[in-house]
């Protein structure tokens, strides 16, 4: 054993041992040249690279987990501040403004932003549930689930008449997106305004739109509005909803933007229809594909049977003839010939 450590094989066999030891996994193994020594060190090797992959996922994880901590401290941050001031207004004794119902409002949009960091981590982790879904029987229902916002403010809601097509959607997810738009619509515009929800289906797309008369956004605003975090109203707005709704409109291959306007806002979102008669027309032309190829196959099946024989018969003949040919330039052919021809030469004379 002592002239087995002392050998220069062993100890660098050894140190990468310490070295994995120290949680050093990205020095590969010392691969030993001794033949008692050489299938440790390519287990040490083996052992090493899974580590590695262990602790890189491991990091991953990490990494993921105080990104979305980081996350819920950012979202809750600023309504907790606001909290904390109003709280402190009261025990000062101010009552220049209602800050009982400012509280309130401000623990209800709290309790909106943690649904949505619920919502958002449930849909990471199931991966959502798409179905086909008819726009007549699921855009009213999730209009008239998301207005109370508007009509807590007195605001006219106009819904144009929803047309005939079908999406293939997350119900739960784009409820959010209705929610999320009328919402925001809502927070910004006044008191008695309008606000006014368009759906119309062309060849490709499903439209959804929602306009208000509020104080509209600023054009240098408008390529970020849909940015995490980004809030043209720093008071109320925490700048996850816009960004949720872009997230799960192009989870659903669609696109979502806000036009340039001189009064009020417009949030447009296009999906992409689904079109059972289309899926429908598509199985019947294949349908008819396949008997056509069928009826052709027995049409011309007999023609293809009779070409092959022709075939046949005339490589056949060909053989025979380049069989006699090569017969006939055969030197032990010609020579029997000769001898046949000059025996019955012979009978005769």
């Amino acid at each position: 054993m002592a002239k087995l450590a002392k050998s220069s094989e062993t100890r660098k066999l050894v140190d990468s041992i310490k070295a994995m030891e120290r949680g050093d996994y990205a020095s590969p193994v010392y691969q030993t040249r001794r033949e008692d020594l050489k299938a440790v060190s390519a287990h040490l090797e083996a052992l090493r690279r899974k580590l590695l992959i262990f602790t890189e996922e491991a990091g991953m994880r990490e990494a993921k987990y105080y990104s979305a901590l980081s996350d819920v401290v950012h979202d809750l941050k600023s309504p907790l501040q606001v909290l904390i001031g109003y709280a402190e207004c009261l025990s000062d004794g101010m009552f220049d403004r209602d800050y009982v119902k400012l509280i309130s409002d401000k623990c209800l949009e709290m309790n909106d932003i943690v649904l949505n960091i619920i919502s958002e981590a449930k849909k990471k982790v199931t991966g959502g549930k798409f179905e086909v879904v008819s726009v007549k029987e699921f855009f009213p229902e999730a209009i008239l689930k998301s207005a109370a916002p508007v009509t807590e403010k007195n605001i006219r809601l106009k819904v144009s008449k929803s047309p005939r097509a079908t999406v293939y959607i997350d119900k739960t997810a784009f409820e959010s997106v209705v929610q999320n738009l009328l919402s925001n619509a809502a927070k910004f515009t006044p008191k008695h305004g309008k606000i006014r929800v368009r759906m119309s289906a062309g060849k490709r797309y499903f439209k959804f739109s929602v306009r208000d008369n509020g104080k509209g956004i600023p054009p240098e605003d408008l390529d970020k509005i849909f940015d995490r975090y980004y809030t043209t109203d720093l008071k109320s707005g925490s700048g996850v909803g816009l960004a949720a709704v872009r997230e799960t409109v192009t989870a659903h291959h669609g696109f979502v933007y806000a036009p340039k306007r001189k009064k009020g806002a417009l949030f447009v979102v296009k999906i992409p229809r689904y079109s059972i008669e289309k899926e429908m027309t598509t199985l019947a032309e294949r349908e008819r594909r396949l008997h056509l190829f069928m009826i052709l196959g027995y049409i011309f099946l007999p023609f293809g049977i009779l070409y092959s024989l022709f075939r046949i018969m005339i490589t056949s003949s060909e053989i025979s003839r380049e069989k006699k040919l090569l017969l006939k330039s055969d030197p032990d052919e010609i020579l029997k010939s000769s001898l046949k021809k000059q025996k019955s030469k012979g009978k005769k004379a």
